[in-house]
């Protein structure tokens, strides 16, 4: 078929939407590129590869990467409009004063995710012990719920340790200007609570390592400038817990594959969809309230 001329109308059948986590499945690219959507216009899908390709990408819209896709799309949009991703590119502000200023209010929910880690997400030792996705879960909430030492190290170097008493350090976490962080942890705390079956919980920690993967890799710019000024090693925001935050489950490369070919019913995909949406909704909150904290120069 030839190509339709410049007159013609582009319609649906002249151009295909392409995930390239379905036309690359590398984990390199994975983590490297994301998930871009690519046009190809003015010419139909033919020929042998193509008629693989189009089965293979329904094959992927019944399972795990339909679910992943979607959480790739929505993080790219938060990229895109959320305030924390502007705040921390304002080249106005030194790097280490950038950081600084976003630490106060994000100390709560940095130490609290230990316990939605090893205290939510993690299943009883027992269950493992016979279920491999479990047991692979627990292995990725042990390292998770291990990040907050290299939290207080940052605070430390930031010189944030100075600032504040015991006093005006409660009155800053508990208090009214910081109830979205404190929310955000108990929604989440509901919504993985909610998400029993390790299907669901896959999903869960699927959108919130993409989320993480796409905001420490924000945080990891900052912070290799700072250190750059100051010669002072970061650690919660560099490359150190940038390196944990692989936007998969950790070192369960191989169970994680498998559950991202699992076919799921269309009930089940609608509770993971919903899921990880919501779970989404909530951290693109806690995200935006940070650089609100952080423009505002909020202390202690």
């Amino acid at each position: 078929m030839s190509s339709p001329s410049p007159q013609q109308s582009i319609t649906p059948e002249t151009y295909e939407i392409h995930e390239s986590n379905i036309l690359h499945k590398s984990k390199d690219y994975h983590y490297n590129a994301g998930f871009h959507r690519r046009r190809r216009k003015h010419k139909k899908i033919l020929g042998k590869f193509d008629a693989e390709y189009q089965e293979d990408r329904q094959q992927d819209l019944v399972t795990m990467k339909s679910i992943e896709a979607a959480i790739h799309a929505k993080v790219e949009s938060m990229i895109a409009n959320n305030l924390i991703f502007k705040y921390l590119s304002d080249e106005s502000i030194p790097p280490t004063e950038r950081l600084a200023r976003v630490t106060p209010r994000l100390a709560y929910f940095a130490l609290a995710f230990q316990d939605l880690q090893a205290y939510v997400l993690k299943y009883p030792d027992e269950e493992a012990k016979s279920d491999r996705i479990k047991a692979a879960i627990n292995a990725h909430c042990v390292e998770d719920s291990n990040h907050w030492p290299l939290f207080l190290a940052d605070l430390k170097t930031l010189g944030l340790d100075a600032q504040t008493t015991y006093t005006s350090a409660f009155k800053s976490l508990w208090g009214k200007e910081a109830r979205i962080q404190r929310y955000s942890c108990y929604d989440l705390a509901i919504l993985a609570s909610q998400a029993k079956d390790p299907i669901l919980r896959f999903a869960f920690l699927l959108s919130q390592e993409i989320n993480g993967h796409a905001v420490f890799s924000k945080f990891l710019e900052v912070a290799e400038k700072s250190e750059m000024d100051t010669g002072k090693e970061l650690f919660y925001y560099g490359r150190t817990h940038y390196l944990r935050e692989t936007g998969g489950l950790h070192g369960q490369e191989d169970i994680e594959n498998e559950l991202l070919q699992m076919k799921l019913s269309p009930e089940m995909r609608a509770k993971a969809m919903d899921i990880v949406m919501k779970q989404l909704d909530i951290q693109n909150a806690e995200w935006n309230d940070l650089a609100v904290a952080a423009l505002a120069n909020k202390k202690w």
